[in-house]
């Protein structure tokens, strides 16, 4: 969970091979190691590539961790829980496709997952998906200072290449060559949405809320003018 959540703080490549456990019983103190494999790629679909942490980093990714892991067990939405439950949340979900990802090597099997993780926060309903997930997501990141017209049309792309990997379709040799590119900026547009939900309580209750408040905040936000 640790190393999933190391995710929030940058894109990586971390493996790990063991873990060890400090185990505190009153005045008694000990120490376990197991065994426990854990292999990511970055986004780009680099894998074994070293990256930097500094100790901020390292103290953020303390508290975001316990920010993280506490929301999850709180909404019933850890790996303990089914993921097809309804009770699941959408954010705990997102965060499950985010972590497949996360493990997969090829940018474009990538992109499907990381789609997948933006209908699990963003869509309410499968009718014109595509279209309605794109505004959405350039709705909410124009907030926070993104160009919603490049928001709009990156997350198009987007699905245009997962709509080929799950159909089993193949690229053009133009294309393919973007696909590095486009699963970078996909990662950082989730990694800074998450961010931004997790630091925000409204938003928390907002997208794990009920399905009507959801669409309305988006029809508000489209149609309003303030």
């Amino acid at each position: 969970m640790l190393l999933d959540d190391l995710w929030f703080i940058k894109d990586n490549a971390v493996i790990c091979e063991a873990a060890f456990c400090k185990l505190t019983d009153k005045n008694k103190m000990g120490w376990t190691k197991n065994y426990l494999v854990n292999s990511t790629f970055k986004s780009s679909g680099v894998g074994c590539e070293a990256i930097d942490l500094s100790v901020g980093e390292l103290k953020a990714l303390d508290v975001k961790s316990n920010q993280v892991r506490s929301y999850l067990h709180s909404s019933n939405s850890n790996a303990f829980n089914s993921f097809t439950n309804a009770g699941f949340s959408r954010i705990g979900r997102s965060l499950r496709f985010i972590a497949a990802a996360t493990r997969e090597r090829h940018p474009a099997i990538k992109l499907a997952h990381y789609c997948s993780a933006f209908e699990s926060l963003f869509s309410t309903d499968s009718a014109e998906l595509s279209h309605k997930l794109s505004e959405r997501v350039a709705i909410f990141l124009k907030g926070y200072g993104f160009d919603p017209v490049e928001v709009f049309d990156d997350i198009k792309s987007f699905y245009g290449i997962r709509s080929k990997v799950t159909h089993g379709d193949s690229l053009k040799a133009g294309k393919e060559q973007q696909l590095s590119d486009m699963s970078q900026k996909c990662d950082n547009y989730l990694r800074v949405i998450l961010n931004y939900l997790f630091d925000d309580e409204k938003l928390l209750l907002l997208f794990d809320g009920k399905k009507e408040g959801f669409e309305n905040y988006f029809k508000n936000e489209l149609l309003v003018t303030k």
